[in-house]
């Protein structure tokens, strides 16, 4: 009888075949993995469709309709005339470049799924007013991605971060990370990325993103094409007010993000900046079904002892014969590639507890080791579904493998710079 953990492997295989493929839509893929890991008994029933009201989905649902009310008051309009004030609707490069740089620094401080979500429908102004020298899916791609790795760069910009703290916080031999200490790499990672999207990445999405970009923009007009009319004037002050309030929540850590999410949702529709057909109808629901099937069967490789038996494999074959380095860099690579297909989060509760076992078996410093696979699980720009910021662009059009062509290359220079600068800056 082929073990659990085996098919479980099998099936993630399978589920990556057919995203690729796309032969399928992803979001029926996703669904069906999660069935199937339900089925086999890798999770409970119940864990295949749990996931839907996690903390990643309710909060998401709750940063749309927020940023769909600020877009109703005005605030992307307002934001995006100050980008045309300064030119970057003339140069395509530029407003990308600008872009990955901007929401890479707001994520590494706010949740990069609530900038993702605010600058979308920023870009798609931008873009309509820029009489055809902005392609929208550019611009919104170079958002994705700089809000992604932007998380990486400080102690609160995602949460797998936060796992390893709770996990160096409860082992012994090991120390906490302070609020800085991922900035290390995640700052020159930022850095990198900002220029790849400028340069290897423009290039990639020339050749790439040859597909008519959607209407971002129509269900924000009348019936006959036309903006509607102007917001009441307390609107837009109020919204962004609100707007910052919520991101005081986020860093405060007062209450659950999701909680703070629905709160600001549910105030931006009783005081009338969004309606509630109008935040219904602007959800995106494809985004929030493969969000939420993708951490049900990414729960499934790690509860099964799926992703335990690829990394005791990897000690297997390097552990004995090899340096220390070389068995974190391999951790870090696999880590680096495996995010793109789960939930970073539970492949940073895998891998931690792993690599400090490790770490000691070496003599090494268990911290360091930590500290640099919490890093690499962070790396998700190569798939739509590794993390919820990038499950956000979807809306911009792209096929599976938009990802793969344009992010791939990504995850792979910054895995290898993360590998390189971890025994310089985390020394062990």
């Amino acid at each position: 009888m082929v073990a659990l953990p085996i098919i479980t492997i099998i099936i993630v295989a399978i589920a990556m075949v057919s995203f690729v493929l796309e032969k399928i839509p992803i979001a029926v893929t996703a669904v069906l993995a999660a069935l199937l890991m339900a089925l086999v008994g890798a999770i409970e029933l119940e864990d295949a469709y749990s996931p839907f009201g996690s903390t990643v989905t309710v909060f998401c649902a709750g940063m749309m309709v927020v940023g769909n009310a600020l877009f109703k008051t005005g605030f992307a309009d307002f934001v995006a005339r100050k980008f045309e004030a300064i030119g970057l609707y003339r140069n395509e490069r530029a407003l990308v470049t600008v872009v990955t740089a901007v929401t890479a620094v707001l994520s590494a401080f706010l949740s990069n799924s609530a900038v993702v979500a605010i600058f979308i429908p920023l870009i798609a102004i931008v873009a309509a007013r820029s009489n055809g020298r902005i392609r929208m899916p550019l611009a919104i791609m170079g958002a994705g991605i700089g809000s992604a790795i932007g998380g990486i760069a400080t102690l609160t910009g995602s949460t797998a971060q936060l796992v390893t703290q709770g996990i160096l916080e409860t082992t012994d031999g090991t120390e906490p990370m302070g609020i800085f200490t991922l900035t290390k790499i995640g700052g020159p990672l930022i850095l990198v990325t900002v220029v790849y999207m400028a340069t290897i990445g423009y290039h990639l999405s020339n050749r790439v993103l040859t597909f008519e970009a959607p209407d971002l923009l129509a269900e924000h007009k009348d019936a006959n094409g036309n903006d509607p009319k102007k917001p009441a004037s307390w609107k837009l002050p109020f919204s962004m007010l609100l707007m910052v309030a919520i991101i005081i929540g986020f860093v405060s850590g007062i209450w659950n993000i999701a909680i703070i999410a629905v709160i600001g949702a549910i105030l931006m529709i009783l005081t009338g900046c969004i309606t509630l057909k109008d935040a219904i109808k602007g959800m995106d629901w494809n985004t929030l079904i493969i969000l939420s099937a993708a951490q049900a069967f990414g729960q499934g490789l790690t509860d099964s002892g799926g992703g335990q038996l690829i990394a005791d494999g990897i000690v297997g074959v390097f552990g004995e014969a090899s340096s220390p380095w070389l068995v974190l860099s391999i951790f870090i690579i696999v880590a680096a590639i495996l995010t793109n297909f789960a939930s970073n989060t539970a492949l940073t509760a895998m891998f931690v507890p792993i690599v400090i076992s490790v770490a000691l078996s070496f003599d090494a410093n268990p911290t360091s080791w930590a500290i640099a696979v919490t890093l690499a699980c962070n790396i998700a720009v190569g798939t739509p579904i590794g993390t919820a910021a990038m499950t956000q662009t979807l809306v911009g059009g792209f096929r599976y493998m938009d990802y793969v062509k344009i992010g791939g290359p990504l995850v792979l220079i910054l895995a290898a710079i993360t590998a390189l600068m971890a025994p310089f800056a985390y020394p062990f």
